[in-house]
């Protein structure tokens, strides 16, 4: 009853608040005035009727105001008009954009790793198909903020829309090298390495390098892509080039060409600069590349820049030589311009070890340097400076070539020698697993090829500095003779193995510093050398086969050797 009489009330006002007259809705007065006047006239039937009408007229009343009041007061739901375009998602965005302006815009909004490497997806394969260039996006400040997604790296302060002149700029441009090591797949970011320039692509392989990161798959993407590039690199670029690789241990033939070649080029207008001239020669001398025309051109420009060249650079550069089994055809410069400028107290005593013994590979060699080596005092003053008590393989090894040069070469040498009793006999010559694979298929092979091993000899050191892989005594129709045998006419081959490590890289395939002046002495000693190269001779092949390879290797050389 009381909810009844509120809700009439409200009505009352609602109607009076929108001007509904007096005569429409009755007042309390006018009830009480009909009630006095059915009670006068004792006419209920009357009343009843009144009492009715006059709870219709409030109940139309209330439906009325109800109306009313829902039609103000509620809005309906706007309804999404047909026409309104529906919201692409960022996949169909990325596919439809067909520019680097409708690439870069996806960038303005929020984006992940993933969709930052869609965007830059989709500029490779803009670049890729040549309807872009790189120089049209990579200062772009939108490029940028996906690099630096990409690096892992986001700015504390977040990006900020300014134009890439301003230096203020929270992203550096080296996000775009290090978008390549961000990235979680080898062959996503082997699919960014195309959106680089040549320098970013240096920049990239010497950062991978400096963080030991070795991806063949990228490495490989980048060599390719280097060398495809129309740029050229300059000197410090090569020189940085040629550090990585020999740091990673990556070495792609075509890409020391191409290499090559840059240095030929930028060497004219490099004038005293020989710092980063000292640096490629350094490196070329490592990675044992040999390429004829690029020495040529490095002792060319070494040769008319000698006086900036310190003489431990003049050392390195003639050990490079050595390393790759070069003796240049203007040797005389050498001689005459380098050799000279070069002294003992120039260089530090292991230093002037690796000096004498380059000389003696490129018969550069004077009696003094050899004595200098093979004197008493030099090996009490190595131990003294290196504060050890023994030498390391490689250092008797080559005190033991330069040992082997003066007593088989230098015929007009009359100093010392090294001691027989010297701790630089007693060296231990060891394999490397790769190429002690190949001496064992050898030794497998020439098992099959003569009728019992007592023919063979193998591991036989000289004391030369070197040991041989095998070796045996054949008559002259080839008949395998005892190893002790002296009869006239005979001929003792030596087997040499030429591992992966023992031939220079470049298109000549020929055997390092060290393997060339071995042969020279075995060919000194009286052996037919007969070389096995890795890449002729393989143990995966049936023996039959390298019995039929070593067989006929034996016919040439005993040919030539009769003739």
């Amino acid at each position: 009853m009381i909810s009844i009489l509120f809700l009439t009330r409200n009505i009352r006002r609602a109607a009076f608040s929108r001007g509904f007259s007096n005569a429409t809705i009755p007042t309390i007065k006018d009830v009480d005035d009909e009630k006095k006047a059915n009670r006068s006239d004792k006419k209920p039937e009357q009343s009843k009727i009144n009492s009715t009408k006059l709870f219709e007229k409030i109940k139309s009343i209330d439906q009325n105001v109800s109306t009313t009041t829902t039609t103000t007061t509620t809005k309906p739901p706007q309804q999404k008009s047909p026409t309104t375009p529906i919201k692409k998602d960022f996949a169909s965005s990325l596919t439809a954009a067909t520019t680097v302006s409708e690439v870069l815009e996806l960038s303005e909004k929020n984006v992940n790793q993933k969709n930052a490497m869609g965007i830059l997806t989709k500029l490779s394969m803009l670049t890729a198909s040549k309807k872009a260039v790189v120089t049209d996006y990579e200062n772009d400040y939108r490029f940028l903020k996906i690099c630096q997604i990409l690096s892992k790296s986001p700015s504390s302060g977040g990006f900020q829309k300014v134009k890439p002149s301003v230096p203020s700029y929270a992203i550096k441009k080296s996000a775009q090298v290090e978008m390549v090591l961000g990235v979680a797949g080898d062959d996503e970011a082997s699919e960014l390495v195309k959106t680089l320039s040549l320098s970013q692509k240096v920049r990239v392989f010497s950062s991978l390098a400096r963080k030991k990161t070795r991806s063949i798959v990228v490495l490989k993407a980048l060599a390719l892509s280097i060398c495809f590039d129309a740029a050229n690199m300059n000197l410090k670029e090569c020189s940085d080039l040629l550090f990585a690789m020999n740091s990673l241990n990556f070495i792609d033939d075509m890409l020391l060409t191409r290499v090559a070649n840059d240095i030929g080029v930028g060497l004219p207008n490099n004038v005293n600069k020989m710092a980063v001239v000292g640096s490629i020669i350094t490196s070329v001398g490592i990675l044992k590349f040999r390429d004829t025309k690029l020495l040529d051109n490095l002792l060319k420009h070494v040769v008319a820049q000698h006086n900036l060249c310190r003489p431990k650079d003049l050392a390195s550069f003639i050990l490079t030589l050595a390393q790759v089994n070069y003796r240049p055809q203007n040797v005389a410069d050498i001689s005459s311009t380098l050799i000279p400028k070069i002294s003992k107290s120039d260089l530090w005593i292991g230093e002037w070890l690796d000096h004498v013994w380059a000389l003696c590979v490129l018969d550069l060699y004077e009696s003094s340097h050899l004595e200098s080596v093979l004197c008493p005092q030099f090996l009490e003053q190595f131990l003294r400076e290196q504060k050890t008590e023994d030498l390391l393989p490689a250092q008797k090894m080559k005190i033991l070539n330069i040992n082997a040069v003066a007593k088989h070469f230098a015929t007009e040498y009359n100093g010392p020698y090294l001691d027989p009793k010297s701790p630089v006999n007693n060296c231990r010559f060891g394999y490397r697993k790769s190429k002690k694979i190949l001496v064992q298929g050898l030794l497998d092979t020439l098992t099959n090829l003569f009728t019992s091993t007592s023919y063979i000899r193998t591991s036989y050191d000289m004391n030369l500095g070197f040991i041989i892989d095998a070796e045996c005594v054949l008559s002259e129709n080839r008949t395998p003779l005892a190893i002790e045998s002296e009869i006239k006419n005979a001929s003792r081959v030596a087997f040499m193995v030429l591992d992966y490590y023992d031939i220079c890289k470049g298109e000549e395939k020929q055997p390092n510093g060290i393997q060339a002046l071995t042969i020279k002495l075995l060919e000194k000693n009286g052996y037919n050398v007969l070389l096995v190269p890795h890449y002729e001779f393989s143990t995966s092949d049936k023996v039959l086969k390298r019995v039929q390879y070593l067989d006929s290797k034996l016919k040439n050389i005993l040919k030539q050797s009769s003739n």
